[in-house]
């Protein structure tokens, strides 16, 4: 069939309606979508799925405590576990003390060796791992409510799982970009090196995978130089729940889990700490694919 004179191929002639159902920005949309989620229902969650009732408890947790305190802040160890616990991020049992003979005795219960993590509004986290006796954790806990004065308001006491690769887990939500969860290795040479990968959530396992490969030290987590290999399948789970978790509230603005231990049979977590704020509309989807 003959074009009509100045018509240029490929483009839509002047005066020609579009044919029903093809509206051109549809299928840009559709692959927006499904690359970031449809996020127009109050019923669905940050993926466009329906929220969970888990997912549902850990809102209602963040909304008591904004309600309590709008400007938000830290969370304490308590409201803390709870919220993890809504993702599947279990923390290892532990024992709140308040002075250094019951940080002692709490270590006899929980058995030795123990991690010791002191409680309040700090600047800093202070924790010491290894302890291997209840003297050693009396003066732990002396030696850290010294340093940190008024502002320790106590501790918790953790038993420690024997050997396994420290890992530090983690993100930020940041109000004109989203979420970002961070991995990297733990320790002091770890934290010397800023040995960290970084991803924008939702996480798959084969990209949590990905982000522990990126990490110079990672080695040390698939059985370098004959040393138990650690869980890796237990780790990248506990890395894609950290996405869940920043991708579905958006008021979490911190979250640090550290150190995780990272061992032959699982990775537990032995220090957390939640940082809560009030947060605005969502950003843009194209906002974070240009970024």
């Amino acid at each position: 069939m003959r074009r009509p004179a100045g018509e240029h191929p490929g483009r839509r002639p002047r005066g020609r309606a579009v044919p029903a159902g093809r509206d051109p920005g549809a299928r840009v949309r559709g692959r927006d979508r499904r690359a970031f989620g449809d996020r127009r229902g109050t019923r669905h969650g940050a993926a466009g799925l329906a929220v969970s009732p888990e997912e549902r408890a850990a809102r209602d947790i963040v909304a008591a405590e904004l309600a309590i305190r709008p400007e938000g802040g830290w969370l304490d160890p308590h409201t803390t576990d709870r919220l993890l616990h809504c993702f599947g991020l279990a923390l290892a049992e532990s024992i709140v003390v308040h002075d250094p003979d019951a940080a002692a005795r709490a270590a006899t219960e929980a058995g030795l060796p123990v991690a010791l993590k002191a409680t309040g509004p700090l600047r800093k986290t202070d924790i010491r791992v290894g302890l291997t006796t209840p003297g050693q954790v009396r003066d732990a806990y002396r030696e850290m409510a010294e340093r940190s004065g008024p502002a320790m308001t106590g501790g918790i006491v953790r038993r420690m799982v024997a050997g396994g690769v420290e890992v530090v887990l983690g993100g930020v939500n940041y109000p004109a970009f989203g979420p970002l969860v961070m991995v990297g290795m733990g320790g002091a040479t770890a934290d010397l090196l800023a040995d960290r990968s970084f991803r924008v959530p939702p996480l798959t396992p084969s990209t949590a995978a990905e982000m522990i490969a990126d990490l110079r030290c990672s080695p040390l987590l698939y059985g370098y130089r004959n040393t138990p290999r650690a869980d890796i399948t237990a780790l990248t789970g506990q890395i894609v729940n950290v996405g869940r978790l920043l991708d579905a509230l958006p008021e979490v603005a911190e979250l640090e889990l550290d150190p995780v231990l990272a061992i032959p049979h699982a990775a537990t977590t032995l220090h957390a700490r939640v940082r809560i704020a009030p947060a605005g509309p969502r950003p843009s989807p194209y906002t974070r694919r240009l970024r």
